[in-house]
């Protein structure tokens, strides 16, 4: 179930939620399916959860509640959003208690963004539409099956940080006879995306592989990101125009450069606790696309000890799993780092920590640091039994 959930976070239903500022993926469908499935089988486990996990939607609802505004939006989108977020991450942390069960998951996750983003560029190219799915058609961007673009891209962009840090490894996300369709295809939907924010999170990745020397898997993006160039060039002269003229587009920094001042000034106007849950949505008709400032301009600075203490948490989960991981397991742990690196830089320039993907990472982090200290523990229990004289 848990396989079956990250395989389809590429996919929201509009149908549901279209005209209501709300995100419903296929994948909520199963996570419902999986709590009531293995609801006996949930347990908060040691290591796994810390007081940041409790303190962040306590936060969410005081803001909403004694802050405000109390309307729909902060309470559906933010308040009960992040509830779902936390009962994916206890589904997630519930039932992966071993290394090949992670490694199954990434897996799972990388033949979805795979085959859906296939199916994506066939309908791009083809200029079809699908029903009960977001418009692929209506603008020169594609979008996937998701709702936004930048979105999009950040999900690909993970896909591309799990076949880098596991290539060439035992954990590969993909058998050696499909390793360049796959990137071919990733690397493809990334750039027809046109999301200049994920690619700035392409380079965190490029950047932790080089720095933990993980390099096996980069002569393929390499040669991935050289086909969809040839591609492009195929592609012919008009649309290659107009992908050349999103990627240059200002009226987008504009938007966002004043997004920021508005964050700022909001933030200065009740530094401690912020203007309240869902405010700039009410003032300014969207959200302030920059995780930290959105969360310092509605929870203040309250808001950012929480934030900033869970990120902490998070840090010292990876820094565990790296030290404790088995030899054979350090390349999964690679991806991990890899991956909320890139969410962490995608998140400069879009709200990222609703995204259900970056909670993937999350859950996923923390059970490979408590599987990482059961084989410390393991190890020194066995050192002491060799040690003791017979």
């Amino acid at each position: 179930m848990v396989c079956l959930w990250a395989f389809f976070l590429p996919v929201q239903l509009p149908a549901f939620t279209e005209g209501q500022d709300l995100s419903f993926a296929l994948s909520d469908l199963v996570l419902v399916a999986g709590l009531a499935i293995t609801f006996s089988s949930l347990t908060l486990r040691r290591g796994i959860w810390s007081p940041w996990h409790f303190a962040i939607p306590i936060c969410l609802a005081l803001s909403a509640l004694f802050v405000g505004p109390l309307n729909r939006y902060s309470v559906a989108n933010k308040v009960l959003g992040m509830v779902v977020l936390l009962a994916t991450y206890l589904f997630i942390t519930s039932n992966v208690w071993t290394w090949s069960e992670i490694a199954r998951v990434v897996r799972a996750f990388f033949a979805g963004m795979v085959l859906l983003s296939l199916l994506a560029i066939i309908r791009y190219s083809l200029d079809i539409d699908i029903p009960f799915t977001y418009c692929q058609t209506c603008d020169v961007r594609l979008i996937g099956f998701m709702s936004d673009p930048n979105l999009y891209g950040s999900l690909l962009v993970v896909a591309i940080a799990a076949y880098v840090a596991l290539d060439g490894s035992r954990l590969a996300v993909v058998r050696p006879a499909l390793r360049w369709p796959s990137i071919v295809i990733l690397v493809s939907a990334l750039a027809l995306s046109s999301s200049r924010s994920a690619w700035l999170a392409l380079i965190a990745v490029v950047a932790v592989a080089l720095a933990m020397r993980k390099r096996s898997g980069l002569p393929s993006l390499w040669g991935g990101i050289g086909v969809a160039v040839g591609v492009g060039l195929l592609m012919g002269s008009g649309r290659l125009s107009q992908l050349t003229e999103l990627a240059g587009r200002t009226h987008s920094i504009d938007s966002r450069v004043a997004l920021i001042d508005h964050g700022v000034a909001a933030f200065l106007e009740n530094p401690m606790v912020g203007i309240g849950l869902g405010n700039s949505h009410e003032r300014y008709g969207q959200i302030i696309h920059n995780t930290l400032l959105w969360i310092a301009a509605e929870l203040g600075v309250v808001g950012l000890i929480i934030f900033g203490g869970f990120l902490v948490w998070l840090a010292f989960r990876l820094a565990d799993a790296a030290v404790g991981a088995p030899m054979g397991h350090r390349p999964m742990v690679i991806f991990l780092i890899m991956g909320n690196a890139a969410m962490l830089v995608f998140s400069l320039s879009v709200e990222a920590f609703y995204q259900r993907h970056w909670w993937m990472l999350f859950a996923l982090t923390a059970c490979a640091s408590a599987l990482a200290a059961n084989d410390d523990h393991a190890r020194a229990a066995t050192a002491e039994l060799a040690d003791r004289p017979v």
